[in-house]
């Protein structure tokens, strides 16, 4: 007599954690993923980070979905990289204009010091608005040394898919006495990469280098 062939037994089931979703023929669910970054490995450098999200059916099957996130920084330049006021008279300081730019897609909380110095940040605004040119007399300028800085810390929004953010800094020199100074003036980019330049200027008496000083009609 033929035997009947023995009963193939049922493949186990994986384990399911308990926030397991059965869903009906036919339907589907939504799937929220969020990316929550780990303790930063660099203040100033940007990464990625690679995993997975793996999903396990009860028939056994997993399915794979590549995870990426990046955690970017903001990034500082300046249009120049030195300020050169040449000679400046005591009683008629000396402006120059720098442009600041920020190249990242993220917004840069900037502040201003001289190197050596420990930079200062104020509160965020509640807005990331640039200020325009008339704004720039009223923003608020500090003074190092013999150079005031104005506007002294702003913030610059990121750059998208648009051209870089800019913002136009002014930075006056009034020397106090009659000598060479030379300085380096920092912007400090709250976790990100900021960026400098030299200063260097000379305080006269000589009346020939008075700044915006009248001719006298003889």
């Amino acid at each position: 007599p033929l035997s009947s062939p023995s009963p193939v037994p049922p493949r186990p089931l994986p384990s399911l954690s308990k926030n397991a979703v059965f869903i009906p023929e036919h339907e589907s669910v939504d799937v929220s993923v969020r990316f929550t970054p780990p303790p930063l490995h660099s203040e100033s450098q940007d990464f990625a980070l690679e995993g997975a999200l793996v999903i396990s059916y009860a028939n056994g099957d997993r399915d794979s979905l590549p995870l990426t996130g990046k955690i970017l920084h903001s990034e500082l330049k300046l249009s120049k990289t030195s300020l050169d006021f040449g000679k400046v008279h005591l009683q008629a300081p000396k402006p120059l204009d720098l442009v600041l730019s920020n190249m990242s897609e993220v917004p840069a909380a900037w502040t201003v010091a001289l190197a050596g110095q420990k930079p200062r940040f104020p509160p965020p605004p509640p807005d990331l608005a640039v200020p325009t040119a008339a704004g720039l007399a009223n923003a608020q300028e500090v003074k190092l040394g013999c150079w005031i800085v104005r506007p002294a810390f702003g913030v610059l929004p990121g750059r998208g898919l648009g051209m870089p953010r800019t913002q136009m800094v002014q930075v006056r020199y009034a020397p106090g006495l009659p000598e060479t100074h030379s300085d380096r003036l920092t912007f400090t980019a709250m976790k990100g990469r900021g960026a400098s330049v030299e200063l260097r200027g000379v305080g006269t008496v000589d009346e020939t280098f008075e700044h915006n000083s009248k001719l006298m009609v003889l």
